[in-house]
């Protein structure tokens, strides 16, 4: 029977022997560790008028606690050289309210600019770039850019905010069907599901062959293999765990209708001056949700208890 539960940790992926870039964890660590990779990246997605010379990455640091919360998100925080802020995240799994948390992540970041002696007026733009492992937009591009506007004229309101998402199941299964090469390249990258698929981007670009001799590197540190498998496991407890709470919350709600129903029927039983003998007390807390409702319609229509 279907539960809604994860049945058990993942399989290991037998078709590959490198990490999987869609974990936080790995994605994080990749692209703070070799900044060349994180610039031809950004470059990607932002397209910038001028190129991205060099880059400083805010939250370097990968604390312990954070491979291990269970709820929380990794990301690459990073501040160009004209000043923007750039978190870029990865999100392989869908979750409800996610583009309400994608506005949330973004104001805290906006307003983390803010303080003591700071103006309004210098606060720099800040963008946010969500890898997004599953679908969540309507159509077939698989790079979306939003902006505030106008409905009418699409006058931007501030360039403040740039939101950006990138559906990996949406890219284009060849470099040529799109006019974002670069990103078409990457988001195969981080969406290839076995070694030889790395294997072929490498051949056929120089950026992905060093994007794929550091994920080797990665793949082969016991100490990213840990911290990978620690993520993975948190991961699927928190989902587990969301998975009960979600099935406590429907018998939860369950129960409690039943008992405003059952409540209900008494007092129509009261109103229209029918008897409820222990017989009939017996069947009424036996009764299902839609056996209530069923009920609740009969006594409405007749004013009498069915069958009698």
């Amino acid at each position: 029977m279907a539960t809604g539960l994860p049945e058990g940790p993942p399989p290991p992926k037998a078709e590959r022997r490198t990490l999987d870039p869609k974990l936080d964890v790995v994605f994080k660590i990749l692209f703070s560790r070799n900044e060349d990779l994180l610039i031809s990246l950004l470059t990607a997605v932002l397209q910038p008028a001028v190129p991205i010379a060099s880059v400083t990455i805010v939250n370097y640091a990968l604390p312990k606690s954070a491979v291990q919360d269970k709820g929380g998100t990794l990301d690459v925080l990073v501040r160009l050289e004209d000043g923007r802020l750039v978190d870029v995240e990865m999100q392989c799994r869908s979750q409800k309210g996610l583009r309400k948390r994608a506005l949330l992540y973004w104001a805290r970041l906006y307003g983390s600019e803010g303080g003591p002696g700071k103006k309004h007026l210098d606060w720099p733009p800040c963008v946010s770039i969500f890898f997004l492992g599953f679908c969540e937009l309507p159509g077939e591009r698989f790079h979306r850019i939003f902006q505030v506007l106008d409905v009418d004229d699409h006058e931007v309101f501030s360039d403040a905010l740039q939101l950006h998402t990138i559906e990996l199941p949406k890219v284009p299964a060849r470099v040529g069907e799109s006019d974002e090469l670069e990103l078409v390249r990457w988001s195969r990258f981080l969406a290839a599901g076995t070694d030889a698929e790395l294997e072929e981007l490498a051949m056929s670009d120089s950026t992905m062959g060093k994007a794929k001799e550091a994920l080797d590197l990665l793949s082969a540190d016991p100490t990213v293999q840990e911290l990978a498998r620690q993520r993975e496991l948190a991961q699927w407890t928190y989902r587990f765990e969301m998975g009960i709470s979600h099935k406590e919350g429907i018998e939860k709600g369950r129960a409690e209708g039943e008992g405003a129903l059952r409540a209900a029927v008494e007092a129509m039983c009261r109103a229209f001056g029918l008897s409820l003998d222990d017989e009939r007390r017996q069947r009424l807390a036996a009764m299902t949700l839609q056996q209530l409702e069923q009920l609740i319609q009969s006594l409405s229509t007749d004013q009498r208890w069915p069958q009698d």
